[in-house]
C-alpha cells in the first residue's frame, strides 16, 4: 500500500477475537499447557539448563553416597523345590483338574510367604535361639521382609530364597522355611483325599436312598394303575387315544347325517313337475293297453300291407286309384292314433305323479327312520366317548408320573455311577507319591560385586533424571507460549510472527552492512510488513487511527514492537506519531537517542505543546514523543478525560497513532487509552509470555470495549537455510 495515493480504500472490518469463543477455548488451552510432551519438555529443559544440571549433578552425587553408605554387601540362600501343578497319579491321570500353571504358580508363591508357614517356621526356630531372628520382636515380620519365593527356574521349580548381609545360620533359617512349607501345605493333599473320600461316601450313600425312594414309588404308582410292566402302559395309552378317535369320527359322521336327513326334509316342500321322459314311457304303457289305439294300430297295419303288395306287384303305382286311396285312408288312421295318443297323455301324466307321490313318501319315511335311529345311539356314542377321555386322561397323568420317576431315577443311576467311579479313582490315588520333592538343598552364594557397582551408579543417574524431568515439569506449568500455534488455540489471531533476532538487530532501525545482522533485520522487516499490512485495511480514509500496542507483563517486547511498527508505517508513506505512555519503564527515548524531556507528561500537564515534546524519528514521516515522566504516579493526577482528548487532538495531524502502554496488569490509564484507540494489539514473546496472563490481559480489554485486532508473536524460529 502507497502512501503517495490521493485517495484510500474504504476501511474493511477485521476480525476481533469473540470473547465467548476465547472463555470456551480457555479451559483447553490451560489443560494443553500442562501436557508433557518429548518436544515440550525438552523446550523447558533449554529454558531451564543453568538450574537443571547443576541440581542434578547435586541430587546425584547425594543419591549416590547415599547409596554406598546404606547398602551392605549382600548373601543369598537358595534352595530348590519341584511342585508340578497337577498332583503325581498311578492310573488317573485327570484326577486332579488344576491345570492353570500361572494361577498355581502365584499360590505356591504366597504361601510360602504366608503369615501360616512363617508362623510355623518360627515357632521352630526359636528353641534354637538364634542370633538373625535374637533381636527381632516380631520374627514372622522379619522372615516376610527377606523371605522370596518365584518360579524363574522352570515352570515346576520353585525357588526360595532368604537375603541377608550375614551368612551364619541363613540356612538354618531357609531350611525351617521351605520344611514348614512342604509340611504344612504341600502334604495337606492326603488330609484332602480323605476329606474327599469321606465326602463320596457320604454322597453316595445319599443317592442310594433316593434311588431306592424312587424305584419303591415307581412300582407303587404301576400297581394303581393296574400295569405290572410300566413299560405296557405307554402301548395301553396309545390304544386308548386310537379308540377315542375312532369314536369321535363315528360320533361326527351321525351328527352330520341327522343334519343331511333333516335338510333333505326342509327341501320337500312341493312335488316336483313330472320327468317328460317318465310322461312320454308312460303314454306309450296306456296306449298298448289301450283298445281303440290297438284297433287302429291294426288297420294301420293292415293298409301297410296292401300298399306293400302295390309296390311288389305292380308297376306306375302311383298313378292307380286304388293306391291313392289306401295311402288316404293310411294317413287317416295315423292321424286317429295321434288324436288318441293326445287324449291319453294326461292319463300318462295322472299316472306318474301319482308314483312319485308315493316314492316320496317312502323315500321321506325310511329318512325319518335313518334320523330316529341315529339320534338314538347319539347318546351311547358321547358317553362312550366321554369315558373313553376320562380313562386316557388318567392313563396320561399316571403315565406322566411313571415316566418322570423312570428319568429321576435314571439320572440317580448315572450320578451313584460317577460317584462310585470316583471312589474307586481316589482308592487307587491315596497310593500316589507325594506332590512336592526336594531338588536342591539350601546353599548361600554372594552378590557378585558389579551389581553393587551398577546399582551405585544407576540409582543417582535415575535421581539426576528425575530431579532434570520435575524441572521441566514445573516449567510447563508455568504455561508459556511456544509458538503462534498456542495463540491460534486459543482462537486469537495472530498478525504476525516476528523472528528472534539479536539484541543490537532489534535496536537498529536501518539496514545494517554486516551479512548476518543485514540478513536478520530483513527477515525483521519482513515480519513486521507483514503485521503491517494486516493492519491497514482497518484504517480510515480520513486518518487519525489509534493504535495502543501493550502486553500482558513487563518485558514481553510491545516497545521494540511498537517502534518497529511505527517505523514500518512511517516508511509506507503515512504521517506516524509514536508516542509512549509507560511512564512506570520509559524506555522509547534510549531506543531512538532522544531526550526523555520534556515528553507525554509535559503535553498533558500543559508545561508545553506538541511542538516542544515531537521530536524526530529515525526514518522521514515519523515524530516521536517520550513519555517524559519519573515514575508510576506522573500521570496519577490526571484526569481520566484528559488521554481521550489528547488523541483526539491529535488525529487530524497524524494518519498512524502508535501508542506505547504500559502493561494492562500494572496500569489503569491503559485501559483509558485501550478505550480510547481505535484498535489494540498485544505482544507476546516467546518463552516469557504465560497463556493465562494473556487471556486474562484479553478479558481485561474486553471488559472495558476495547477492540482488540490480534497478537503478534515476537521470538519465532527463522528457517536454518534463510540467510
Amino acid at each position: 500500500m502507497n502512501g503517495d495515493s490521493g485517495t484510500r480504500a474504504e476501511p474493511v472490518q477485521i476480525w476481533t477475537p469473540n470473547p465467548s469463543e476465547v472463555a470456551a477455548a480457555r479451559a483447553p488451552a490451560a489443560d494443553d499447557s500442562l501436557t508433557i510432551s518429548s518436544d515440550a519438555l525438552a523446550h523447558a529443559l533449554r529454558r531451564k539448563w543453568h538450574v537443571a544440571v547443576p541440581l542434578a549433578l547435586a541430587v546425584a552425587a547425594v543419591v549416590g553416597l547415599a547409596v554406598s553408605a546404606r547398602v551392605p554387601p549382600a548373601y543369598v540362600a537358595r534352595t530348590l523345590v519341584h511342585v508340578p501343578p497337577v498332583r503325581p497319579a498311578i492310573l488317573y491321570g485327570d484326577a486332579d483338574t488344576r491345570r492353570d500353571s500361572v494361577n498355581f504358580q502365584r499360590t505356591q508363591v504366597a504361601m510360602v510367604k504366608s503369615r501360616f508357614v512363617l508362623e510355623r517356621a518360627a515357632q521352630e526356630l526359636a528353641p534354637r535361639n538364634l542370633e538373625l531372628l535374637r533381636g527381632e520382636p516380631e520374627p514372622v515380620d522379619w522372615l516376610a521382609s527377606r523371605i522370596t519365593a518365584d518360579f524363574v527356574v522352570a515352570p515346576e521349580i520353585l525357588q526360595i530364597k532368604l537375603k541377608e548381609a550375614s551368612p551364619e545360620e541363613m540356612v538354618v533359617i531357609l531350611d525351617a522355611v521351605r520344611d514348614t512349607y512342604v509340611r504344612e501345605v504341600l502334604n495337606r493333599d492326603r488330609d484332602e483325599y480323605d476329606t474327599r473320600m469321606k465326602q463320596l461316601a457320604d454322597l453316595a450313600a445319599s443317592h442310594g436312598a433316593k434311588l431306592a425312594e424312587q424305584r419303591r414309588l415307581l412300582a407303587s404308582r404301576a400297581e394303581a394303575l393296574g400295569v405290572r410292566d410300566p413299560s405296557a402302559l405307554r402301548q395301553q395309552f396309545e390304544q386308548g387315544r386310537t379308540r377315542i378317535a375312532a369314536l369321535t369320527w363315528e360320533l361326527s359322521y351321525v351328527r352330520a347325517s341327522i343334519r343331511q336327513l333333516e335338510f333333505a326334509d326342509e327341501r320337500l316342500v312341493a312335488p316336483a313337475p313330472p320327468d317328460p321322459d317318465l310322461v312320454a314311457e308312460m303314454t306309450d304303457r296306456v296306449m298298448a293297453a289301450d283298445d281303440v289305439a290297438a284297433a287302429r294300430r291294426q288297420e294301420a297295419a293292415a293298409l301297410e300291407s296292401k300298399l306293400a303288395d302295390h309296390h311288389l306287384y305292380l308297376r306306375n303305382f302311383e298313378s292307380t286309384p286304388t293306391y291313392q286311396a289306401l295311402t288316404t285312408a293310411l294317413a287317416q288312421t295315423r292321424n286317429a292314433i295321434a288324436d288318441r295318443r293326445r287324449e291319453l297323455q294326461p292319463v300318462a301324466e295322472a299316472r306318474v305323479k301319482s308314483s312319485a307321490s308315493r316314492q316320496q313318501a317312502q323315500e321321506q319315511a325310511l329318512r325319518r327312520q335313518i334320523r330316529a335311529a341315529a339320534r338314538q345311539s347319539l347318546p351311547q356314542l358321547e358317553s362312550e366317548v366321554l369315558d373313553q377321555e376320562q380313562a386316557s386322561a388318567r392313563l396320561a397323568r399316571g403315565l406322566g408320573e411313571i415316566e418322570t420317576l423312570q428319568k429321576t431315577i435314571a439320572r440317580e443311576e448315572e450320578q451313584a455311577q460317577f460317584i462310585d467311579s470316583r471312589i474307586r479313582a481316589l482308592q487307587v490315588e491315596q497310593n500316589a507319591p507325594p506332590r512336592a520333592r526336594l531338588l536342591e538343598p539350601s546353599a548361600i552364594a554372594e552378590t557378585p560385586p558389579w551389581r553393587q557397582y551398577v546399582r551405585m551408579a544407576v540409582v543417582p543417574l535415575i535421581g539426576a533424571v528425575a530431579v532434570v524431568v520435575l524441572l521441566g515439569w514445573l516449567d510447563l506449568r508455568g504455561g508459556r507460549v511456544n509458538g503462534p500455534a498456542d495463540l491460534a488455540a486459543c482462537h486469537l489471531r495472530v498478525l504476525g510472527a516476528v523472528p528472534a533476532v539479536r539484541e543490537h538487530v532489534l535496536q537498529t532501525f536501518g539496514a545494517p552492512r554486516l551479512g548476518r545482522s543485514r540478513a536478520e533485520f530483513r527477515q525483521l522487516s519482513n515480519a513486521l510488513d507483514i503485521a503491517r499490512e494486516m493492519i491497514l485495511p482497518n484504517l480510515p480514509c480520513s486518518g487519525g487511527f489509534v493504535l495502543a500496542v501493550t502486553s500482558a507483563e513487563p518485558g514481553e517486547g510491545k516497545t521494540v514492537l511498537a517502534a518497529h511498527l511505527a517505523v514500518r508505517l512511517a516508511l509506507s508513506g503515512r504521517r506516524t506519531l509514536l508516542i509512549e505512555s509507560d511512564v512506570r519503564t520509559p524506555r522509547l527515548h534510549a531506543l531512538f537517542g532522544v531526550p526523555s524531556h520534556p515528553g507525554l507528561v509535559s503535553l498533558l500537564g500543559g508545561e508545553a505543546d506538541l511542538a516542544g515534546v515531537a521530536r524526530p524519528g529515525p526514518v522521514p514521516g515519523l515524530n516521536v514523543i517520550p513519555s517524559g515522566g519519573s515514575g508510576p504516579d506522573s500521570l496519577a493526577g490526571m484526569p481520566a478525560g484528559r488521554i481521550p482528548e489528547l488523541l483526539d487532538n491529535l488525529r487530524p495531524q497524524y494518519d498512524v497513532i502508535v501508542v506505547d502502554t504500559a502493561s494492562v496488569r500494572l496500569a489503569s490509564e491503559t485501559l483509558i487509552l485501550s478505550r480510547a484507540a481505535d484498535g489494540v494489539l498485544l505482544s507476546v514473546l516467546r518463552d516469557v509470555s504465560r497463556l493465562r496472563e494473556v487471556l486474562a490481559n484479553y478479558d481485561r480489554l474486553a471488559s472495558v470495549n476495547a477492540r482488540v485486532l490480534g497478537v503478534v508473536f515476537s521470538g519465532e524460529r527463522a528457517p536454518r537455510n534463510v540467510r
